[in-house]
């Protein structure tokens, strides 16, 4: 499993020093780089994302299980309605992020 899928509080003291180093919060990390996929279904409820999960076609069996997964997880972003598009947003995803562009290609 990649760093990138942790959660910030299940990270280890030295990549949390190592962000911290690199001025990066955890609410940062949760949302800009693990985009809350290191929490169980009850934390993104806990917190309200589930709202944001739900337009995007998530729910708890599909996310705490191998259920199957939603079709916006195959949609580039001009496929997602508006709606879903503002739920990614929530959740810390833009156009060049959701479709997988790398970094150095994104657009201005």
């Amino acid at each position: 499993m990649a760093v990138e899928d942790w959660s910030y509080h299940d990270l280890y003291e030295e990549e949390i020093a190592g962000l911290n180093g690199l001025g990066i919060s955890g609410d940062a990390w949760d949302c800009w780089i693990n985009h809350y996929f290191g929490y169980w279904w009850q934390d993104i409820v806990y917190y309200g994302y589930d709202q944001y999960f739900e337009v995007l076609g998530w729910n708890v069996n599909n996310w705490d299980s191998s259920g199957e997964l939603p079709a916006t997880e195959d949609m580039y972003w001009d496929e997602l309605t508006t709606e879903q598009q503002e739920a990614a947003s929530q959740l810390c995803y833009f156009r060049d992020l959701w479709d997988g562009v790398s970094i150095p290609n994104f657009s201005s």
